[in-house]
């Protein structure tokens, strides 16, 4: 089938709207020209660039069971912004070492307790803020659930917040906006073209924020209530306290942006053409029965869910860098390579042909039993969260 070209491009636009807020020149970001694409494996030898478009080829990328891939791209770019994360390792005893207690921890929250929290939070603003809209809704969930699990924001060097309106970014840093810049300069393929120095100003406002938070942990002699920051804070030792602030700004990262962009489209779907099926789902899930909360939700409402996050996935793709010479596909890759997973092909790809899948927006399923390295461990909580913000739009005044 036909590249699918959409999600990219308005990532990109998203990316470059933030990136001129913080600095940049508005120009054309280079991949947001059409190129005809005639194969699932397209290759740009100029630019060393190879997309796999196909889900065989996704997977294949994302599981690495040859290990010719890395991910140590991310680093080189992190370290840049707030310096280097277990997210730019690859399997070993160094990302072991780093990751295993953290990824322990993220899988073991409850997703029942995260759509509880997440709909608590979200009637919440209802209630302060009457007729507050979606993005709003969002950014306050996001912030919420982040004190429960890391502490932050804390009100003092960390505060709420969905964007910065002014330039050049000055501290407190702002949660959940602060994450996005960082993310997109990492994560996405051509990320480097968006490091402007506001862009770094803001990966290092991250840091120099998680590591006070961090230093005043120590002088007061307290450890982090949060059941993420307090599995970051206990799996190194007191000398790592730099790598211990890292960490938490990387595990931030990689929940906030995806989770808060998948609900903000999601929505924005369901609400489009005077929001005929966000009524159709509302109608559905008042007519849902059960006592259970979250499964009742996720009942009525996981599947078209899936469906819309699959219709526009973010992130849109991810990349590795190729560590030997092999072949991806009808493609020979060369050490070196850039290697494009594109995600919102094959989600397009799986929703035409009428199947339900959205891992390969995070990374793989990490239950499986021979997991990527780099699947995402917070999934189930991070699926939790957005139906519990979507409950609580759809019934903002729990049911007496």
């Amino acid at each position: 089938m036909p590249h699918q070209n959409n999600s990219v491009d308005e990532f990109i636009r998203l990316c470059l709207e933030d990136a001129v807020t913080h600095g940049c020149e508005p120009q054309a970001h280079p991949l947001s020209r059409a190129v005809p694409v005639q194969a699932s494996v397209e290759s740009a030898r100029a630019n060393k660039r190879i997309h796999a478009r196909t889900k065989d080829l996704a997977n294949k990328v994302l599981a690495d069971a040859d290990a010719v891939y890395s991910v140590r791209g991310y680093n080189e770019r992190a370290r840049q912004l707030f310096g280097e994360i277990y997210l730019g390792l690859d399997k070993g005893d160094e990302y072991d070492r780093q990751a295993t207690k953290i990824n322990i921890a993220i899988q073991a929250l409850s997703a029942d307790e995260a759509f509880r929290q997440s709909l608590d939070a979200t009637r919440g603003k209802l209630e302060a803020a009457p007729g507050a809209i979606d993005e709003a809704v969002i950014v306050s969930v996001l912030a919420h659930m982040c004190t429960l699990w890391f502490d932050l924001p804390d009100g003092v060097e960390i505060v709420e917040g969905g964007g910065r309106t002014s330039t050049p970014p000055q501290p407190p840093a702002l949660c959940p906006a602060d994450y996005g810049v960082p993310s997109a300069c990492m994560f996405y393929a051509d990320g480097d073209k968006l490091m402007s120095e506001d862009a770094r100003s803001i990966g290092h406002i991250l840091r120099d924020s998680h590591a006070s938070y961090i230093a005043r942990l120590r002088r007061e002699g307290e450890k982090p209530k949060g059941i993420v920051s307090r599995a970051v804070f206990e799996a190194y030792p007191e000398g790592d306290d730099d790598l211990i602030a890292r960490s938490i700004v990387g595990v931030m990262m990689g929940m906030l942006p995806t989770t808060y962009f998948n609900l903000k489209f999601v929505l924005a779907a369901w609400r489009a053409q005077g929001g005929a099926t966000f009524t159709r789902l509302q109608n559905a899930l008042s007519a849902h029965p059960g006592n259970n909360g979250y499964e009742r939700a996720y009942a009525a409402l996981a599947e078209p869910m899936f469906q819309a996050i699959q219709g526009r996935p973010m992130p849109p793709e991810v990349w590795r860098t190729a560590t030997s010479d092999h072949t991806l596909g009808d493609e020979n890759v060369r050490t070196g390579d850039q290697v494009v997973v594109d995600i919102a092909s094959v989600t397009a790809s799986d929703l035409e042909s009428g199947k339900t899948d959205v891992f390969v927006v995070f990374g793989g399923d990490r239950s499986a039993r021979h997991h990527p390295t780099h699947a995402c461990p917070g999934y189930e909580a991070a699926i939790a969260i957005m139906l519990g913000t979507i409950t609580g739009l759809m019934e903002p005044v729990a049911a007496s």
